[in-house]
């Protein structure tokens, strides 16, 4: 089966504080993730990295089998978002309703 998101090494800090450090994801077409954890965990650096707001300092994330942020647009067609409001309210606009995909809950009809 193919993996909708696949996150290998992921490394992201803001100064000297590592927000994210060298974390691993694989997530199946057809399944159900969430994030879960407490503040300043990563959680929402994971997922901005995952849509190709924010670069990794390391590592290797691709969704639907593009590589990002490098076919960010190409990835992006198929996945609807919204990261904390207003400041990516513009993801979520641009999507419209009837295609918006979410990555962490994959579309099997479109494999």
């Amino acid at each position: 089966m193919a993996n909708v998101i696949e996150v290998t090494g992921l490394t992201r800090r803001f100064g000297p504080v590592l927000a994210v450090d060298g974390a691993n994801l694989r997530v199946p077409m057809g399944s159900i993730y969430g994030f879960l954890g407490p503040n300043g965990a990563g959680k929402t650096t994971t997922i901005r990295i995952l849509l190709g707001l924010l670069t990794a300092q390391s590592g290797e994330v691709r969704l639907f089998g593009r590589k990002m942020p490098e076919q960010r647009l190409a990835a992006l067609r198929r996945v609807g978002a919204l990261v904390r409001l207003p400041r990516c309210a513009a993801l979520w606009r641009s999507s419209g309703w009837r295609r918006t995909r979410i990555a962490w809950c994959a579309d099997t009809r479109r494999a």
